[in-house]
């Protein structure tokens, strides 16, 4: 056989190669992906971030609203043991206790409308939290079927190898290196088949003349257009 042909089986192997690598890539990629899950991630933090802002505000206002209510205590105490005797005291304990009781219930009023937002960000938080998880068992589901495709194709990639090497053995230097620049230069495909006498890469027709130089045993047999080796099937 001539270096054409031994090329020629070479690339229909390294076409094969090249299919599982590409697969291979996509695969990795598809794995490697994780925006989505991503995307829950973040605003589940952001949630979180707004519910602490939140809870630090209810902090303080429960402390105030506590030491309000203390205070408006003791006021109370103070009217009701008769330790204040003087009527313009007492008053002004009076009005005290009032403005006391007010701003208290303005506080109450803060702590029910934060208390709210707090329980619709843990609504918030529950809803991307369930999403997330779904997500997460079938993105896990998803990569098992991908491995193991992974593991096939590696197992073919294998095979493959193994049949290049006795076809390797078969080819000279010279026409190796011929054939990977090719390979490089023309979009991985560096033997055309003739195909209704012309070249099936470029189209190019051929004489019969070249036909017939192609189906020799001659080995540098090339496209005069495309420049790729040309090989009869």
């Amino acid at each position: 056989m001539n270096q054409r042909t031994f090329l020629y089986q070479l690339q229909l192997l390294d076409l094969e190669l090249d299919k599982n690598e590409k697969r291979l890539s996509e695969i990795r990629g598809i794995i490697s992906y994780s925006d989505d899950i991503k995307k829950f991630e973040q605003a589940i933090s952001i949630i979180q971030s707004e519910k602490k802002t939140w809870q630090q505000k209810l902090n303080k206002i429960s402390g105030e609203a506590q030491i309000i209510q203390e205070k408006t205590k003791k006021s109370e105490q103070s009217l009701y043991d008769g330790t204040i005797k003087n009527p313009k005291e007492l008053q002004n304990v009076n009005i005290e206790i009032d403005s006391l009781k007010k701003r208290l219930s303005v506080l109450d009023e803060q702590q029910l409308e934060i208390m709210f937002s707090i329980e619709e960000l843990d609504d918030q938080t529950s809803i991307n939290k369930q999403s997330l998880e779904s997500l997460t068992k079938e993105k896990n589901a998803q990569n098992e079927i991908l491995l193991r495709e992974i593991e096939e194709i590696e197992k073919s990639n294998n095979k493959l190898t193994i049949e290049k090497s006795p076809i390797l053995t078969q080819i000279e230097d010279e026409f190796l290196g011929t054939y990977e620049k090719l390979r490089k230069s023309k979009n991985k495909i560096a033997v055309s088949l003739i195909v209704d006498n012309a070249c099936s890469m470029c189209g190019n027709g051929l004489p019969p003349m070249e036909v017939q130089k192609a189906k020799s045993n001659a080995d540098e047999i090339f496209c005069p257009v495309c420049k790729r080796f040309l090989y009869c099937g």
